[in-house]
């Protein structure tokens, strides 16, 4: 590892703990992400791979500024698919880099949650499963390619409920799967919340997102499927809001419900630009680094209250005149290789082979501050958004804010789309893109 890669100070800690599982039973039609089958590696590389992530975690914690985590999230993959004694021996391991309050979350599909996982888990620090449901619609379960079968996925939901465990329970699912309309019958999504909405205490509803050189993305080319369009993704998120808020949950971010208390901690730290480590084979970490000495800070477009949107001057959030220069100094991601081997080989590595490092912009990291955080009902923290890049949200994008000042709401230090308006998240973001696009150009405001 050449010394330059990283700057002389460490990061900002490092609460956030994200540990990819690439295995899986079987790869589902719709998915891109890096999966080995399970069956094609044995036990023996299983093994290997969990004592690779061990070893990365070891290294990386002490390298990296991160301890006592807030929130472990073992994903993946299918970590399940590992069987009770190496889950058990990752999760036992895992457990020593949790503080006392962690949300420890383990992923699990549905077929593969037998009595001795559970058993197993139950003796380690996780609090929290994850089930990868998707759909409990007969008529959708073959197109997504699943293994398993809606039958083993109740039943796996009803073991854990009748286990009365002091776990949360969340569950994922997809809208927008697309069946033809011969087969179709109602509204699908909405059919197969109410199948296990009132079990689980979280609940994530993804719109299904067609990526290229997938088996569903291939019949969608070939006529066989047809992706919904925009209009039928909002009509549908709409059934899904109404519904769902009759069952007692909230719709806290654009994409997930909860009932009070029940959010997931581990996915607010991304929307809420935290830093956080990665470990596993393609599996990516987010570090944040302070500035070497105060005094970057990101160009704003304009400066003073005069330019701020009515309603959403300086005095909503924390200060503008006089404000401290920008606490931010970079931001580093690492992108460890999609390779199974290659990471066994040095789990810990970082180097072009092993595990890239991307260095991103502050104008880039500004955007994704705000990309991120608008995705909450509760939206960004201006104050920490001035406190990193040195400069107000106000200076920053005043027009956009000005066009969509009815959509908008300050709750203290906080700015926010209202809860109604998080489905057009996509269009302000698209201005809010447009206008620092627009600043940078003349006035090269990328930071030195």
């Amino acid at each position: 590892m050449k010394a330059d890669i990283f700057p002389d100070q460490p990061p900002f800690p490092v609460q956030r703990l994200y540990v990819h599982i690439p295995f899986c039973a079987g790869k589902c039609a719709y998915c891109d992400f890096y999966s080995v089958r399970a069956d094609s590696v044995g036990d023996s590389v299983l093994s290997a791979y969990v004592d690779a992530v061990l070893r990365q975690a070891e290294r990386w914690a002490a390298q990296f500024n991160a301890a006592a985590f807030r929130s472990i999230y073992v994903g993946g993959g299918t970590p399940t698919v590992l069987g009770p004694a190496l889950l058990g021996r990752l999760v036992k391991n895992l457990g020593q880099y949790a503080c006392e309050t962690c949300e420890f979350t383990v992923e699990a599909n549905p077929e593969s949650l037998g009595e001795a996982i559970i058993d197993t888990l139950t003796e380690t620090r996780v609090n929290r499963i994850s089930l990868g449901m998707q759909t409990l619609s007969e008529e959708e379960w073959p197109i997504l390619g699943r293994t398993g079968s809606v039958h083993a996925s109740l039943d796996a939901l009803e073991r854990l409920v009748q286990r009365d465990l002091p776990w949360d329970l969340s569950a994922d699912f997809l809208a927008g799967i697309p069946v033809p309309e011969d087969k179709r019958t109602g509204d699908s999504v909405v059919s197969s919340l109410a199948r296990a909405a009132d079990f689980v205490s979280h609940l994530s509803v993804y719109d299904l997102t067609i990526e290229e050189g997938t088996p569903l993305a291939r019949s969608i080319r070939r006529g066989e499927l047809k992706a919904p369009g925009e209009e039928t993704l909002y009509r549908l998120r709409k059934h899904v809001d109404a519904f769902l808020g009759q069952k007692g949950f909230v719709r806290y971010e654009i994409s997930n419900y909860a009932r009070p208390g029940h959010e997931s901690s581990h996915n607010a730290g991304y929307w809420n630009y935290e830093p956080y480590l990665g470990l596993g084979a393609g599996a990516v970490s987010g570090l944040l680094y302070p500035a070497a000495q105060i005094g970057d800070s990101l160009s704003c477009m304009a400066h003073g209250e005069q330019n701020s949107a009515p309603g959403l001057a300086h005095a909503e959030f924390a200060s503008a005149p006089g404000m401290p220069r920008g606490e931010l100094g970079s931001v580093l991601r690492l992108n460890t290789a999609k390779n199974l081997h290659l990471y066994m080989e040095d789990p810990a590595a970082i180097n072009s082979e092993h595990c890239a490092v991307e260095h991103v912009g502050k104008d880039t990291a500004a955007f994704e501050f705000l990309m991120m955080g608008f995705r909450m009902r509760q939206g960004i923290d201006g104050a920490r958004f001035a406190r990193l890049f040195g400069c107000c949200v106000q200076d920053l994008i005043p027009n956009t804010l000005r066009k969509w000042q009815m959509q908008l709401v300050v709750w203290g230090d906080r700015l926010a789309l209202k809860p109604g308006c998080l489905d057009i998240l996509n269009r302000f973001l698209v201005d809010c893109l447009e206008e620092m696009d627009m600043a940078s150009r003349p006035q090269k405001t990328s930071l030195r």
